[in-house]
């Protein structure tokens, strides 16, 4: 889904899906009942989009997560425990 026009994550895609990469879509929010449809994830590309913040618990469901991109947007606000539950995390969160 690299480069297509979306404001938000699909809703719609296979729930066990295991990686993900929606860099350059225009995504501006994220929205955590969406996220939770993708428990599953491992890799998730969130890279150059618009998103300014990341909100309490966004992650909780992602338990499986390895890697996470965020770089290039405009993170301004990080919540706290907002990465809670990213207990798979390899140490790699992309912010920069």
């Amino acid at each position: 889904c690299d480069g297509a026009s979306l404001f938000d994550i699909p809703s719609l895609l296979d729930p066990r899906t295991k990686r993900l990469s929606l860099s350059n879509c225009n995504i501006r929010k994220l929205d955590a009942d969406i996220l939770e449809l993708y428990a599953d994830l491992e890799y998730l590309d969130l890279s150059n989009n618009g998103l300014e913040d990341i909100g309490r618990g966004m992650f909780r469901y992602q338990t499986m997560l390895k890697i996470l991109k965020l770089n290039g947007n405009r993170i301004s606000t990080i919540q706290r425990e907002a990465f809670l539950g990213l207990n798979s995390l390899q140490a790699r969160i992309f912010l920069l």
